[in-house]
């Protein structure tokens, strides 16, 4: 008897080990500066914990692998008290958000983790273990001390089967760091967690700080945990680590069960009067905040989720017509909310297929945002009512997508492409192009550049800087008063021509020095830049005359970009030398049937390097081009008739043929 109650007491704790180990889906950690004091500086570490079925809310425990060997500069151990954040009763999770504070020291640093249970069962890759890791490192930047970048997601994204998409993770760093995602790599990153999915691929954006799972829409139905680890760098070394924090969730990737009306474009989306994303509010702890959020979506909205702060509050979602759901969100900060906060918000439809996140930076108690760190502006910074608002003070710079970083509205991302000649300009894997102002006449290349496009010296191609006596006259630039222009021929300053099947493409280029003087910007380092600019005409273009024996010239005025004016001569010729031409007064002439005619076509203009080419020639009984009845001789480039030669010509301007008389 006794071994039958052993026997059933172990079948029971294998079972209920099973269950309580599989409820955990994901969480996130970050940690900022809340204040320092003397020598004493407080750190408030957060943590949010998602889950399926019960979880114990009272303690959740971190722990150091990794500290430093001077037991002055340790951070111990430390339990996290959480409470209750959101649920889906949908997806069947929660999200507990926990947080404590912590004393230490200027320099102190530990790498910690949160480890306990499994994952939620049927996860791709068998996953058990989670571990959420923090690396907390109190060192001093720039008279500050260095909090964590954080990245925010709810729980559960999704990918249909058959939609190539991308989730785009928004990150921020309060000290205005570039920001990074990678994979956790380890146990102590991330459990049982590493790696990735054959169909994903994760690209991040350190300057847009921006974290992107692109999907290609390959696969099945399958449910992926994801384990992502957050560091922030120097801007002048993307190499050094400073700290991290960690963000982890499952993205279900599944068929749409609403085959027949979904399409791969119905993805609900923010529109106004949404606030952009990071956008920046100045609040007093006890004020109520609220903003409007309005969704545009072709199926109903099932769902709204907040993650990142607690105490948020809105209400349904009652539709307003035009595809249109609106959502008022409310919030009160209390005092242990004072200084940075950053929140994230995301709809659902009934699909199941999400919006994109928007995130919001939130100062809580008379913190002026642009006294600390610029308020995230990389130029200037305005707070009024509230409101924290960046903009450009320089006309040809423009808010990036972030709304915060000034960019140059001529720079973009383009291919490294080494220009022919070389030069001392950097080329690394990508390089910043201007898309500078360039015109071609039929002879000569203008360029223009904007003075703020650039912050240093400007020369063509690899002529010294300035108008050195070095520089040919005809290659120097001229200085206007918001432009640098040069002007030449194409057949100077070192222009490369390139011909290609239909096109001729006349190549040149500016080299610039561009230094690091304009904040968070796209250009990180001071050098030589060579930025292409190129020139493209057509190879040919078609154009027709008629000619009569008393008027055997006309002109050809083509309005084709690269090309002058043409005068186009047709004659008669006494003989296959071509050498001596019939003047009008021996018209008209008088020749037998089966006698051999010789006429030329002779084009004639200023362009240089151009070739004629005939591809068609009729003969009529009478002056008038517009009369019905043609003989056709030559179409489409070939002969018609089986008579017609081609004689050869010294001059490409030249086409020479015979014909039997008809």
């Amino acid at each position: 008897m006794t071994m039958r109650v052993l026997a059933c007491l172990l079948i029971f704790l294998k079972i209920f080990s099973s269950t309580d180990c599989g409820h955990l889906h994901g969480g996130a950690t970050y940690w900022k500066v809340f204040e320092e004091n003397n020598e004493t500086i407080t750190v408030k570490v957060t943590s949010q914990i998602n889950y399926r079925a019960g979880w114990r809310t009272s303690y959740q425990g971190f722990s150091c692998f990794e500290f430093p060997s001077d037991s002055t500069l340790r951070i111990g151990s430390f339990g996290v008290t959480s409470v209750y954040l959101d649920d889906n009763s949908d997806d069947n999770w929660s999200m507990l958000q926990g947080s404590t504070v912590i004393n230490a020291t200027e320099g102190a640093w530990c790498k910690l983790r949160y480890s306990s249970g499994c994952w939620i069962g049927g996860l791709y890759g068998s996953a058990c273990t989670i571990t959420l890791p923090l690396y907390i490192n109190l060192i001093r930047r720039n008279g500050k001390i260095n909090s964590s970048p954080i990245a925010l997601h709810p729980p559960v994204a999704r990918f249909t089967v058959g939609c190539p998409d991308t989730l785009v993770i928004p990150m921020i760093d309060q000290d205005g760091d570039h920001v990074t995602c990678r994979y956790a790599n380890n146990s102590n990153e991330g459990g049982g967690v590493l790696g990735s999915y054959a169909y994903f691929s994760l690209t991040s954006s350190p300057t847009q700080r921006e974290c992107r799972i692109s999907f290609n829409g390959g696969g099945g139905s399958v449910k992926v945990p994801i384990a992502l680890i957050i560091e922030d760098h120097p801007i002048s070394n993307l190499s050094e680590v400073l700290s991290y924090g960690s963000l982890q969730f499952v993205i279900d990737v599944s068929f749409t069960s609403n085959t027949s009306n979904y399409s791969c474009s119905d993805k609900p989306s923010f529109v106004n009067p949404t606030p952009v994303h990071n956008q920046i509010y100045s609040l007093n702890s006890g004020d109520e905040w609220q903003t409007t959020i309005v969704i545009d979506s072709k199926f109903n909205v099932s769902d709204f989720q907040v993650v990142g702060i607690n105490g948020t509050n809105w209400q349904n979602t009652p539709y307003i017509g035009n595809d249109q759901y609106e959502i008022v969100l409310s919030w009160t900060p209390v005092a242990s909310n004072r200084g940075f906060n950053y929140m994230c918000y995301s709809a659902r439809d009934t699909n199941g297929i999400f919006t994109q996140q928007r995130c919001l930076q939130l100062y809580v108690d008379d913190i002026d945002p642009c006294l600390i760190n610029n308020g995230g502006c990389s130029d200037l910074c305005l707070s009024a009512g509230g409101l924290v608002t960046c903009s450009c003070h320089q006309t040809c710079w423009e808010l990036a997508s972030d709304g915060q970083r000034c960019v140059r509205k001529y720079l973009s991302w383009a291919p490294a492409e080494i220009f022919p000649g070389g030069g001392d300009y950097k080329a690394p894997h990508n390089f910043f192009k201007a898309q500078l102002t360039s015109s071609c006449s039929d002879s000569r290349m203008t360029i223009r550049v904007d003075k703020c496009a650039y912050n240093g010296a400007i020369s063509l191609r690899d002529y010294p800087a300035g108008n050195s006596s070095e520089t040919p006259i005809e290659c120097q630039g001229t200085d206007f008063s918001e432009h640098y222009e040069f002007d030449f021929a194409l057949t100077e300053c070192g222009t490369v021509v390139v011909s290609e099947l239909n096109e001729i493409k006349h190549r040149n280029a500016v080299r610039m020095l561009v230094d690091n003087n304009d904040g968070d910007s796209l250009v990180s380092r001071t050098g030589w830049y060579l930025v292409e600019t190129i020139c493209t005409t057509e190879k040919y273009f078609n154009a027709s005359g008629f000619f009569a024996p008393e008027d055997t010239q006309t002109v050809i005025i083509t309005d084709e970009e690269g090309f002058a004016e043409i005068e186009i001569t047709f004659d008669f010729y006494t003989d296959s030398t071509f050498s001596r031409a019939y003047s009008p007064y021996d018209y008209p002439l008088v020749v037998e049937v089966n006698d051999d005619v010789y006429f030329g076509i002779l084009a004639e203009t200023t362009d240089i390097d151009l070739e004629i080419f005939t591809t068609g020639c009729v003969a009529k009984p009478d002056p008038d081009p517009f009369n019905i009845g043609t003989y056709a001789m030559i179409q489409e480039g070939c002969f018609v008739d089986e008579t017609m030669q081609r004689y050869p010509s010294a001059n490409a301007m030249m086409n020479q043929f015979s014909v039997k008389a008809f």
